[in-house]
């Protein structure tokens, strides 16, 4: 029998097996009073004693090293039939050419006529002994297997079968060896080669204490297979081996043998336990189909030790695969907290710069543009970071993906950070790259099990829905549902039902943008935009708020007829240049009402005229529509005591229901404070973010009409062959914003007023009867003007705070 002295295992059980200390006979090769076994040999002492033989370390010095000696035990030597077998196995294994199997160096006998042979020491420690110790992992032990399959199935192609294949007979060696030992029963020439047929048992008397026999039958029980405890020679075959290894498996599977005792009647009894009942859920599949295979009770239905071999070694493939993925998870995991904090960092970077860039000083010195492009250098550089980073994580998720594709958990989490990668590029709105993600989502969403949390989560973050709670003052309001759908280009309002009266709490609702039409009893109706983001539990929340806003409803005569009520909320801000992937700025206005139309030449009359006759004669002079500040009065004359419309310069006459020009934001602020005086509302011009919230709504379009635009939708260049002169503001009412305002894509640029630093700072938004249509996106006309600007197209619409 080999050496089993206890040493450190490196190799197939990496790491997982502790090192334990030597208790092999200690090195004696320097002394010189060592027995002498032969005139070649030196005993160095005896390293373990079995049944039928005792197995010495020996010093050889004919070639100088230490090799093991096995040597058939004393009581023995006579005994013809254990004798033979003996030598039978010296020659087995000599003509066993295998790194799995310990190669035979020399035969021969001793002075006292006992037989010997030579061979590798193995130093080391059973597979049985560190499966006791419970630390080796699983694909440590599967690596093992494989390397036992190997050594049996090169066994069985020289016609020789094991018989006793078990934990205790697979050592593993210091230097990460795994040999297959204890060929003492094996039987040779089943192909006719080495040793001859040989069907006799071990003696009973001589048998190790955990064989057992009973008629013929040799082995160790819990290992055994059926044909084998039924004690019928002829009947042993490769398929036995194999059945021995499937035991192997399920002892490495479940931790403890397929049987327990030394009867082998209990093999034959039925097969034993599950795999699965014993060892659990956590075991691999492919792993226990294996082992019920190789374990089946019919020998047909067993595959060959090569068979067996090919399936652990593509188990263990697809496992270095696992780890491979597991580790590209982990490096993912690890970076994803910093591609999330770079990310918002450069979101906050590219915001500040919109805002920034929204009051840009017209005609700034290259000293102030100077600054404010390398602001503009930062955000770029800042989001090309997080991008880099974001990019670097879904890589190292599809690599581990590419890795093991059916790792459940390398899926989801791809799944995961591709969900976050979509509502980052709707939020930024970027449709291509959301589209594509979507794309790429959802095959990752359908290879996921059809069944499970995860699938579940992912396909309601892919399906995108939301909520939305609503309450309103008076309660009991009913709420009217119309989804906006883009038709020949432009959005539309598609009914979709009645979401129920108010209070309404997390309605589910699909995701995309919406308007409600909220009605109750002696109070206008409500038109409040909602943009349902993916996932979204909307509600009115407003900034530094914790508890939802309640939704006032106007009552009956609190709005005229061209009064636009818009509800306190959010409204987002998107750059022109899309593609670029800018994040959009997030506003939030207080309610406030903005007039249907911007200020016409009757009203603006109106007011001149009221300024004239009340003896306010040079206030009027100032107010009245000219090129240049004191210049000539242009568009407008006295006719007596009254401003009348006239011919401009070009000889065409402004239609009294078109927009005024010509006139200064400063023409605005007074107009609304005299309109304030004569209907005690606080009329003013808008601010710009309630210009923006009015022109959009909720969900960032680039015109009233959506993200696209037609010279046949709005007063702009184009709208009409030839010069079409000055339009009534309610020419196109395709020109019409979610809030019911008009023109405010064509037409007459609006001025709007901020308080600045310094006091009122004020700025043009909208577009022009003269611009091309992409010069009219609502974020193209942003630039501050002084409070005495005037420009051909310049105009003013009202609007007041609303409680």
């Amino acid at each position: 029998m080999p050496n089993r002295t206890a040493a450190s295992t490196r190799g197939p059980l990496d790491a997982t097996v502790a090192d334990a200390p030597h208790t092999s006979a200690p090195d004696r090769s320097s002394r010189t009073d060592l027995p002498v076994l032969t005139p070649r040999y030196l005993d160095l002492g005896v390293l373990g004693t079995g049944g039928m033989a005792v197995v010495h370390r020996v010093q050889d010095q004919l070639l100088d090293r230490r090799v093991a000696m096995k040597v058939l035990a004393t009581r023995l030597a006579s005994d013809p039939t254990t004798r033979a077998r003996f030598l039978r196995e010296a020659r087995l294994l000599a003509a066993l050419r295998h790194p799995g199997i310990v190669p035979v160096h020399d035969l021969g006998e001793l002075p006292d006529g006992r037989p010997f042979f030579t061979m590798d020491e193995v130093r080391g420690r059973s597979l049985g002994e560190v499966l006791n110790e419970g630390s080796a992992s699983l694909t440590g032990r599967i690596t093992v297997l494989g390397r036992v399959c190997a050594c049996v199935a090169y066994a069985h192609t020289m016609g020789v079968l094991h018989r006793d294949l078990k934990p205790g007979n697979v050592m593993l060696g210091e230097e990460g060896e795994v040999r297959v030992v204890d060929w003492g029963i094996a039987r040779a020439g089943a192909v006719g080669v080495h040793g001859g047929t040989d069907s006799a048992a071990m003696p009973a008397e001589h048998a190790p204490e955990d064989h057992t026999r009973f008629g013929a039958i040799t082995g160790t029980p819990a290992y055994m297979a059926p044909e084998q405890a039924a004690g019928d020679p002829a009947a042993v075959g490769p398929h036995s081996d194999v059945y021995a290894l499937g035991a192997l498996l399920y002892t490495l599977l479940a931790g403890r043998p397929p049987y327990r005792g030394r009867d082998p009647r209990q093999v034959l009894a039925g097969p034993p336990p599950s795999v699965r009942d014993v060892a659990g859920e956590a075991v691999p599949d492919a792993l226990v189909e294996l082992c019920e295979r190789a374990m089946a009770r019919k020998p047909d239905d067993r595959p060959t030790a090569a068979g067996f071999e090919e399936a652990v070694e593509a188990w263990l493939a697809g496992a270095q695969r696992v780890a491979n993925a597991r580790a590209s998870l982990a490096a993912a995991a690890e970076r994803v907290p910093d591609a999330e904090a770079a990310r918002a960092v450069a979101d906050q970077a590219r915001r500040a710069w919109m805002a920034r860039d929204a009051v840009h000083p017209l005609g700034a010195t290259d000293k102030v543009n100077a600054a404010h492009w390398e602001a503009d250098n930062e955000a770029v550089d800042v989001d090309v970071r997080a991008t880099l980073l974001e990019e670097e994580v879904v890589r190292a998720l599809r690599g581990a993906l590419a890795e093991a594709p059916d790792l459940p958990e390398a899926r989801e989490a791809l799944a995961d950070r591709l969900l976050v990668a979509l509502r980052a590029a709707e939020d930024h709105y970027d449709t291509d790259a959301a589209g594509a993600i979507a794309e790429e989502l959802r095959e990752q969403v359908a290879a996921l099990a059809p069944t499970g949390p995860a699938r579940a989560r992912l396909e309601t973050g892919l399906d995108g829905g939301g909520t939305l709670t609503l309450t309103t003052d008076p309660p009991g309001a009913e709420v009217w549902a119309a989804r906006f759908e883009e038709r020949h280009r432009r959005l539309v309002e598609v009914p979709a039902g009645t979401l129920g009266a108010t209070p309404l709490r997390d309605v589910a609702l699909p995701m995309g943008s919406w308007m409600l039409t909220v009605r109750a009893p002696g109070c206008a109706d409500v038109r409040l935009p909602v943009h349902l983001r993916r996932g979204e539990r909307w509600a009115r929340v407003a900034p530094g708020e914790a508890a939802p806003r309640t939704l006032r409803l106007p009552r009956i005569g609190e709005l005229g007829p061209d009064d636009c009520y818009v509800p306190a909320g959010w409204f987002v801000e998107r750059r022109p240049d899309a593609a670029a992937a800018w994040p959009a700025l997030r506003g939030w206005t207080e309610a406030f009402v903005m007039r249907r139309f911007p200020v016409t030449n009757r009203e603006y009359l109106a007011f001149v005229n009221d300024l004239w006759a009340t003896g306010r004669r040079e206030e009027a002079l100032a107010h009245v529509p000219c090129r240049v500040n004191g210049g000539p009065v242009v568009g407008y004359a006295l006719d007596g005591d009254r401003f009348v419309l006239c011919p401009d310069p070009a000889g065409d006459v402004w239609d009294p229901d078109s927009g005024v020009m010509l006139v200064r934001p400063r023409d605005g602020t007074d107009l609304g404070a005299w309109l304030a005086t004569r209907t005690g509302l606080p009329w003013r011009l808008p601010t710009y973010a309630e210009w923006t919230h009015a022109a959009r709504g909720a969900d960032g379009r680039h015109f009233p009409m959506g993200d696209h635009m037609d010279p046949a939708w709005a007063f702009v260049k184009g709208s009409y062959p030839a010069p079409p002169g000055y339009l009534p503001v309610d020419t196109f009412a395709t020109d019409v914003s979610p809030f019911g305002v008009r023109g405010l894509t064509g037409g007459t640029v609006d001025f709007v007023e901020d308080r600045g630093p310094d006091g009122p700072a004020y700025a043009m938004r909208g577009g022009a009867g003269t611009w091309v249509p992409t010069a009219s996106r609502l974020f193209g006309a942003h630039r501050p003007e002084s409070a005495e600007a005037r420009s051909v197209w310049h105009g003013f619409r009202l609007a007041r705070s609303i409680a």
